[in-house]
C-alpha cells in the first residue's frame, strides 16, 4: 500500500456521529441529487443515480449498519467506492474532511463490543478528542450483495 495514504480516512457523518472510509478506496464524492427509486429492492438500497452518464446504485449506509433513526437527516452526499469491480455510491449525511491517523491513534476497540454488527468496523480513530468509527469496506458487503445491486 502507498505509505502516503496508508492511514488517511475520509470522515463523514451519519446521524451526527463520525465515521471514516480508507481514502484509497474512495473514487469521488458528489452531492446526492436526483435519485431513481427501484421498487421491491433491499431496504438499504436507495435507488440509482446518474453520475456523468454512468448509472450507479446507491446504498443507505445508516440502514446497512442498522443505525437508522426516526428523525434521521436526509443524506446529502454520496461517496463513490469500488466493490468487487463495481462502482457503488454510499449515501452519508455530510462529508467533513480527510484525517491522517498515526498508527497509535487507531484502536481495535474492546473485545466486549465485537459482535455481528461490528464486523464492519476496522477500528476506532482517536484524534483531537474525537472518536471516529472506521468502516472496513472489505466486510461491508459480500460479492453476492453487490451483484444484486446491478440490473443485468
Amino acid at each position: 500500500m502507498n505509505t502516503a495514504i496508508e492511514n488517511k480516512y475520509v470522515i463523514f457523518t451519519l446521524d451526527e456521529e463520525e465515521y471514516g472510509f480508507d481514502v484509497s478506496r474512495v473514487l469521488e464524492i458528489v452531492r446526492l441529487e436526483k435519485l431513481i427509486p427501484i421498487p421491491h429492492s433491499k431496504d438499504y438500497f436507495l435507488g440509482m443515480v446518474d453520475i456523468r452518464g454512468k448509472v450507479i446504485p446507491v446504498i443507505d449506509l445508516k440502514k446497512k449498519l442498522a443505525i437508522h433513526q426516526e428523525n434521521s437527516l436526509r443524506p446529502e452526499k454520496l461517496i463513490v467506492i469500488e466493490l468487487f469491480g463495481k462502482k457503488v455510491a454510499v449515501a452519508v449525511d455530510k462529508v467533513l474532511n480527510v484525517i491522517d491517523f498515526e498508527p497509535d491513534e487507531i484502536d481495535a476497540g474492546p473485545p466486549a463490543v465485537k459482535s455481528f454488527h461490528t464486523k464492519y468496523i476496522s477500528g476506532i480513530g482517536k484524534k483531537d478528542n474525537r472518536f471516529i468509527v472506521l468502516i472496513n469496506l472489505n466486510t461491508l458487503f459480500t460479492e453476492e450483495e453487490v451483484k444484486e445491486l446491478f440490473i443485468n
